[in-house]
């Protein structure tokens, strides 16, 4: 009985007579899937005998899989160092994966996975100004990483000035890591002249990311009045953070200008009220930042706290600032209470504590309107519904006093027969 075309084996097929090239080129196919397929397994594990054995057998360890990843680069992502060595002879090591999974090569690899050994055998053979698909060399990944010993390794080949596709260098990624060590080793190898795509300088990155040693290494060397394409500067980056050590290193090593503004007019003081970073405004108070500087709208810090709903910010500001400032509205000027109660009349019930901030300064018309726009005021609002009592007890008082000087002195002595009483409220 004549066997079925689905029984006929491989092996049987290739030495048939009848065989295509079109099964030729099948067979060719299965083995090469096959050999790749062994030579993964073999890197992943670390089994340098059978890379050996299929290096012998003619295997391909050029082959690269679905992502473009070569056997040399699953060794280096699996960290199998000696398999690497083994595959590295026959392999491309500047294959790269393709452009979904970052164009990377095996150097690449081995500098995003900090791997400083397999970077030792790798670099002497691959192109180490290659690019990512963001435009990152190998040392840029490493500066990327804060490995102090890849970057050590990777710079004698050079690229340090070398840009990405957001024109940060490898020096101001490492300054955004909060590693001083490569910062360190990358500054004497930098041109400072360079800035990134937003016109940023790798002083502002680390102010940024609130690295106050690298801050003193930066410093000196850049002007900290410098702004970007943003109209921030070091100063405000370095503003911006919960931890005030950068903003303070900054202060110590230089003088910046505490008043420079944004394209808005938005001085540093003001950025630290949008964003709420209360420990640096105090910082910025005490070094002489201007609590009554006006943005582009008008505005000063104490409105923008009350604009914000932060009432820590506004209990800071409230004694250093101008309180009779008053910023151009719809209806009439305003000033700091009048934004704080507006917060309220558009909804800020829930959040109305940081009204309390206020209520020292607010105007009898203000505490009125206050205490109306809140739906209990003896429970929600209890300072301002006493205060306006007060108030109210207060002008009664002058009022009084004013009629009895109309009908002449008489004043009655206190307790101990001294003095007249007065009375305060």
């Amino acid at each position: 009985m004549k066997p079925r075309a689905d029984e006929i084996s491989l092996s049987e097929s290739a030495s048939s007579p009848q065989g295509s090239a079109a099964d030729d080129d099948l067979l060719a196919r299965i083995q090469r899937e096959q050999d790749r397929f062994a030579f993964n397994q073999a890197a992943a594990s670390g089994d340098v005998e059978a890379i050996e054995a299929l290096v012998s057998r003619g295997a391909d360890a050029r082959s690269q899989g679905i992502m473009g990843h070569t056997p040399l680069m699953i060794a280096v992502d699996a960290v199998r160092l000696a398999a690497a060595r083994a595959l590295l002879p026959h392999s491309d090591p500047d294959a790269v994966t393709e452009p979904a999974h970052g164009s990377r090569t095996a150097l690449m690899m081995a500098a995003t996975g900090r791997q400083p050994r397999m970077i030792e055998i790798l670099a002497p053979v691959s192109d180490t100004g290659r690019r990512s698909d963001q435009g990152k060399t190998a040392l840029m990944l490493a500066a990327e990483q804060a490995s102090p010993e890849c970057v050590r390794l990777l710079l004698p080949y050079g690229h340090a000035d070398a840009q990405d596709a957001h024109g940060d260098t490898a020096l101001m990624l490492a300054a955004l890591e909060l590693n001083e060590s490569c910062v360190r080793l990358l500054l004497p190898c930098s041109d400072l002249s360079l800035r990134n795509e937003r016109g940023q300088t790798p002083l502002m990155n680390a102010a940024a990311a609130g690295d106050a040693p690298s801050i003193e290494l930066l410093a000196p060397l850049f002007d900290p009045d410098e702004l970007d394409r943003d109209k921030h500067g070091a100063l405000y980056y370095a503003a911006i953070e919960t931890e005030t050590e950068a903003l303070e290193a900054l202060l110590k090593f230089s003088s910046p200008n505490l008043e420079i503004a944004g394209d808005n007019g938005e001085t540093v003081l003001m950025g630290c009220v949008i964003n709420g970073f209360d420990d640096s405004a105090r910082v910025l108070l005490k070094n002489g930042a201007n609590p009554n500087a006006r943005n582009a709208a008008g505005l000063t810090p104490l409105m923008l706290s009350a604009l914000h709903s932060n009432r820590a910010m506004a209990e800071l500001l409230i004694p250093v600032s101008d309180i009779s400032l008053v910023a151009p509205g719809e209806n009439g000027p305003l000033g700091a209470v009048d934004f704080a109660l507006r917060r309220v009349a558009d909804g800020e019930q829930m959040r109305h504590s940081f009204l309390d901030a206020f209520f020292e300064i607010a105007t009898p018309a203000q505490l009125d309107l206050g205490v109306s726009l809140l739906s209990s005021p003896m429970t929600q609002a209890p300072r301002w519904f006493a205060r306006r009592e007060a108030l109210a007890i207060q002008k009664e008082i002058q009022k009084e006093a004013g009629t009895a000087e109309d009908k002449g002195p008489s004043v009655a002595p206190n307790a101990a027969g001294g003095a007249p009483a007065t009375r305060r409220v």
